[in-house]
């Protein structure tokens, strides 16, 4: 998942290759808000398919956004880093999953909830933020000269006054953050 060109007159653009499946859209629009739905509907479906089932998406970078990722299995890359996302939700099964956070969106607020998985997240530089993990059995690794420990949190030392911030709480039972 990506960013469209700042030009683009398109509010996302998305290609997929499924091979026992297709990509199933819905789009509703209420006053100043607007709901799309993506998913996969897949048939026949084995583990080593995997790496012929894939989707390309790319949304706007002039509007906020508000994403929710559910995922069952799979290989996830997310770069919002020119997005304005103000809130991301993700639910994950098992699986690797790359998420690079906005890097001008203002307040980011996120969550990230997992039972098998490698997740690596990059805040960038310039972007504060405020870290909460729950890693149970999970390996975590934080840079904490950037990010020192304050109480539960990692917590930027400009957090409270930064103009773009990330909120992030993680709860992964297995795997590695």
């Amino acid at each position: 998942m990506g960013s469209l060109p700042t030009t683009s007159p398109n509010f996302v653009e998305a290609n997929s290759g499924m091979k026992n499946g297709d990509m199933r859209t819905s789009f509703h629009r209420q006053d100043s808000e607007a709901t799309l739905h993506l998913r996969t509907e897949q048939t026949n479906r084995r583990f080593w398919d995997e790496d012929e089932n894939n989707w390309e998406i790319r949304l706007t970078r002039n509007i906020p956004l508000t994403i929710d990722v559910k995922s069952a299995v799979g290989n996830l890359d997310l770069d919002l880093s020119e997005l304005k996302v103000t809130e991301l939700q993700m639910e994950i099964d098992a699986g690797n999953y790359i998420v690079n956070m906005p890097s001008s969106a203002g307040t980011t607020r996120a969550y990230i909830n997992a039972d098998i998985a490698n997740i690596e997240v990059t805040i960038p530089e310039g972007v504060a933020a405020k870290l909460k993990v729950d890693t149970d059995l999970s390996a975590f690794e934080v840079d904490e000269s950037r990010f020192p420990k304050k109480g539960d949190y990692y917590i930027s030392p400009d957090f409270e006054s930064a103009e773009n911030r990330v909120e992030l709480e993680i709860d992964c039972d297995i795997g590695r953050v």
